[in-house]
């Protein structure tokens, strides 16, 4: 079986035949946190001439933004990550732009830092100047659908349970269905990364954790694995929609533990 890369590079190349010289396409990569989607895509822009990729955690609402919709709307959207903390018009018009980007009119992307949980200054942001050859969009959520009955659910877990009268969820199946529906609209093809064990996406998340923080494997204070956990909770129920296959049409690469395929709706040819 392929790697990853080799067969969302396949995919790409496809894409990139059928297009003939018009505009751009545009692939997303959806997948659980720490499931590899940023590393992948960082490989395709070694890998594929003129790819320009995209992450949606780049379009998150700054830390100001999000206090306010926490006190106009629910506490629970002062953390970054589901519908309703990302600049969705943003992102959709950054995607048209890149389509007619050119070295007279250059376009910049945004940058957040997760360090600081905030947006980078505006000089800091990356510049592109050329048309590229494909956008591949990468994020935690792409693609999948609303389910206006989520809201008066019994909650899955302990963030949910701060949420007795739907107000959060509401809010954000409310997004889902506009606002991210009109940005889904977009994708010439979707690509899901899936695993079987949701165990596996808190192992991820916490090894990128280590990573964005400078720390050796294995070396995640406890306070820090205690705040994770609660913070993958906010994720909880729209990454098992997700996996459970509550989302727009696509291709799917089922992986393990140790992110390798086992399965992959993809084909593939050596490149």
């Amino acid at each position: 079986m392929p790697d990853i890369a080799a067969l969302i590079q396949t995919e790409a190349e496809r894409l990139i035949a059928d297009a003939q010289g018009g505009e751009p396409p545009i692939l997303f990569l959806s997948g659980p946190q720490g499931s590899g989607k940023t590393t992948l895509a960082k490989t395709l822009l070694d890998q594929v001439a003129g790819s320009v990729c995209l992450s949606l955690d780049d379009f998150y609402l700054s830390k100001a933004e999000r206090q306010g919709l926490a006190e106009q709307i629910h506490p629970l959207f002062e953390t970054r990550g589901p519908p309703g903390t990302h600049h969705v018009e943003q992102l959709i018009n950054t995607i048209s732009d890149l389509q007619r980007v050119t070295p007279e009119r250059p376009i910049a992307l945004p940058v957040f830092d997760k360090r600081t949980d905030d947006v980078v200054p505006r000089s800091d942001w990356r510049q592109v100047e050329q048309r590229p050859s494909i956008i591949l969009l990468e994020g935690w959520l792409l693609g999948v659908t609303a389910d206006p009955n989520a809201p008066w659910s019994d909650p899955i877990n302990e963030i949910e349970a701060l949420d007795a009268e739907g107000i959060w969820r509401g809010y954000q199946e409310a997004m889902l269905a506009t606002n991210y529906a009109d940005l889904w609209s977009l994708a010439d093809r979707f690509i899901y990364l899936e695993t079987d064990d949701f165990a596996n996406i808190y192992q991820w998340r916490a090894q990128q954790e280590e990573q964005t923080l400078g720390l050796r494997p294995g070396s995640l204070a406890k306070d820090r694995h205690d705040w994770l956990k609660r913070f993958i909770a906010h994720y909880e129920r729209l990454t098992r929609r997700l996996l459970a296959g509550q989302r727009h049409p696509g291709h799917a690469i089922k992986i393990d533990v140790q992110r390798e395929v086992i399965a992959s709706s993809l084909s593939y040819h050596k490149l």
